[in-house]
């Protein structure tokens, strides 16, 4: 019974180590433009206190008597999830800006230099700010959706099912 106590005690600290972590994380994904490098090593510190605490909920839960069981395993439950989806969310951005600064710089092969437009006013030029550049576009992507949906045909019905088609139909009152 003094190890459970000792476990509980020991929780108490890394939840709260959680808790810390995970609203770093949480600000720093709520930047526009955060560092990913600076991204990357929060997560990696977070993954550290989501694994002492997965490791401490699960000596906890073996030593539970089964009554206690399930409300425990409900809270475990609650802070996998919350830990997953602080991972997810990270990834996507870490993800999403390697996507930006990876892109090609060199136009595929056969397709002519693009050129910037140089009929533009100075003022259009210079004020305002490019845009940036996301791989794939867009448009490619719904492009490649169209293209890969699979063609849609109605199956031939034999005339024993149109029979029984028909027969479902409600009938129509005149």
């Amino acid at each position: 019974m003094a190890n459970i106590e000792a476990l509980k005690k020991s929780r108490k600290n890394e939840r709260a180590a959680f808790t810390k972590a995970s609203n770093r994380v949480e600000e720093l994904i709520a930047l526009e433009d955060v560092d990913i490098c600076e991204l990357e090593a929060e997560l990696n510190v977070f993954k550290g206190k989501v694994d002492r605490l997965e490791n401490t909920h699960s000596n906890i839960l073996e030593l539970l008597p089964e009554k206690d069981y399930d409300a425990e395993f409900e809270i475990v439950e609650d802070f996998r999830d919350k830990a997953i989806r602080i991972e997810t969310k990270e990834r996507r951005i870490i993800n999403g800006q390697q996507n930006v600064e990876t892109i090609p710089s060199a136009p595929k092969k056969g397709s002519p230099p693009i050129e910037p437009n140089t009929n533009l006013p100075f003022q259009e030029k210079e004020n305002f700010a490019t845009p940036k550049k996301v791989s794939p576009p867009l448009t490619e992507i719904i492009r490649r959706k169209i293209r890969t949906r699979p063609k849609v045909s109605t199956p031939t019905v034999s005339p024993e099912n149109r029979v029984i088609l028909k027969a479902h139909r409600p009938l129509r009152k005149d």
